[in-house]
């Protein structure tokens, strides 16, 4: 009976019902969690979606920021900004900028330039101004550039200036108002006159054209005047070593014959002219011969013909005065030993032959001279000297006078930009080897006595003189001379021996690479 109760349709249709149910609560349930993770799943894709974005926006942004920053820092590196502040090279400890490398890397370019094919650079070839200086080789071997070159010379001017600039400062030494012209003098020469007078631009343009971009008057002066302290500062310090009379006197006893003063005429045949070297030679020892000058002098002029238009010597014999150590190379041998006038002789150089006849020594026991002297010239010039000294005359006598009296009258320098007055030039311990020719006998003349003026009639004008007493005696003053050069070529020696140099980061960004 149970079992057919539990089998009757009723029972069976509730069994269903509560199956139905329960599948159905099972299929909710089931449902549920696939929505939930289907849910889960769409969030975990969008978050994964979300940070791809980020991420892709991210690298973008950096990417656009990049190629932002890189087109600024291309605007930097070319900035004069940058230029005038990033350091290049470090010298004796001191940073200096990328502007203030350029300034002394284009003053050794033009110096070069000015002096190509001159002995002061033993060089006679430069570069093509329209190439780049990295790309054009100076030795046959091309082993080192222009660009090369220039740098090394640079450099080394660059080390000796700071040496010497540190050296001053540490010394306390400070610029005269003579000093601080002639910087002022300098620039007005080299950039004003050539900016304003000759290329009609204006300073900064021509700095910034000449010297690099970010070049700028103030950096050039003070760069200017860095370069001069040094040079003057080295000027200081060779006149102030000490020498004693006694260590002059020593020195000049032990170089005695080197150091006399000789006179002699001097002539040369080329052998280049007709008849070769062989008619040179002969044509010289018939010179060689003659043993008064009138008869040298008359035959040299004769002689003349002898050499061609091609050939260096133009003129008839000229006097040369000089000490026997500085004379020409053929000579000296000849010119150290003892001579007495009338003495000849005849010295085969590299083209030809030279003929020297001997006129007189000195062993420079006798008082050196100091002068003064300025120059007139133009239409007027020989009523401005007579007006000139017709108010000297009546004035104190004394050397500031003499100058003075002479601002309206005499020449001017007409490369500054101010057309500044030339200054009196003055011979201070002046020798028989420095007075001009012209003026020797008037200015040794045992009878001067200071404040005398005379006047020497020139091609071009007159030279005004005024004899400011006389000195210390010539054989102790050419023994100062060597002595001093001497001590001083080896106190720069040790000084220029210890200098440290080394590029800055942003090295590459100087002159003309």
């Amino acid at each position: 009976c149970n079992y057919r109760a539990a089998c009757s349709p009723m029972a069976m249709m509730r069994l269903t019902g509560r199956l139905f149910r329960k599948g159905s609560r099972t299929m909710a349930k089931s449902q549920k969690k696939t929505a939930a993770a289907e849910k889960s799943s769409r969030q975990e894709r969008q978050a994964r979606e979300g940070k791809i974005l980020v991420i892709t926006a991210c690298v973008m942004g950096a990417i656009i920021l990049a190629f932002v920053l890189s087109i600024l820092a291309g605007q930097i590196f070319q900035s004069d900004w940058f230029r005038q502040r990033a350091n290049a090279v470090s010298v004796d400890g001191e940073k200096l900028s990328v502007a203030d490398y350029n300034f002394f890397f284009y003053r050794s370019y033009y110096e070069f330039l000015n002096n190509v094919g001159t002995d002061e650079t033993g060089m006679y070839s430069s570069p093509q101004a329209d190439v780049p200086l990295s790309e054009q080789y100076m030795d046959e071997e091309k082993n080192v550039t222009w660009q090369d070159y220039f740098d090394n010379r640079a450099q080394t001017l660059l080390k000796d200036t700071y040496a010497y600039y540190h050296l001053a400062q540490n010394a306390g030494f400070t610029l005269s108002e003579e000093m601080l012209d002639d910087i002022q003098y300098d620039y007005d020469e080299k950039i004003w006159f050539e900016a304003v007078e000759v290329g009609h631009s204006t300073e900064a343009d021509y700095l910034a054209q000449n010297y690099g971009a970010g070049m700028t008057k103030d950096i050039y002066m003070k760069n200017l005047t860095v370069l001069y302290t040094a040079k003057f500062y080295k000027d200081f310090y060779r006149e102030s070593i000490e020498i004693t009379p006694e260590e002059l006197d020593a020195y000049y006893a032990s170089h005695a014959q080197d150091y006399r003063s000789v006179y002699y005429q001097l002539f040369y045949l080329s052998g280049a002219s007709s008849g070769g070297m062989e008619a040179a030679k002969q044509h010289a020892q018939e010179l060689a011969e003659l043993h008064t000058l009138e008869e040298f002098e008359a035959q040299c002029e004769a002689y003349m013909v002898y050499n061609t238009d091609e050939s260096y010597w133009q003129t008839a014999s000229v006097l040369r005065r000089e000490s026997c150590w500085t004379s020409i190379s053929y000579l000296r041998d000849w010119l150290s030993g003892s001579r007495a006038y009338g003495d000849t002789t005849v010295a085969e150089a590299s083209n030809g032959y030279y003929v020297a006849f001997f006129r007189e020594e000195s062993d420079n026991d006798y008082p050196t001279v100091n002068l003064k002297y300025f120059t007139v010239s133009g239409a007027d010039a020989n009523d401005d000297v007579r007006d000139y000294l017709d108010a000297f005359s009546k004035s104190d006598g004394s050397a500031q006078s003499f100058f003075e009296l002479s601002d309206n009258i005499r020449d001017k320098d007409y490369n500054r930009s101010d057309n500044r007055k030339i200054s009196s030039i003055t011979y201070d311990n002046a020798t028989i080897l420095t007075v001009p020719e012209d003026a020797l006998d008037w200015a040794f003349d045992k009878a001067r006595t200071k404040g005398d003026v005379t006047t020497i009639r020139a091609e071009d004008g007159w030279y005004v003189l005024y004899f400011d007493g006389f000195g210390e005696t010539a054989s102790r003053m050419i023994a100062d001379k060597q002595l001093r050069t001497e001590r001083y070529k080896a106190w720069t020696q040790e000084v220029e021996s210890d200098v440290s140099f080394a590029e800055g980061r942003y090295f590459g960004k100087t002159a003309s690479r």
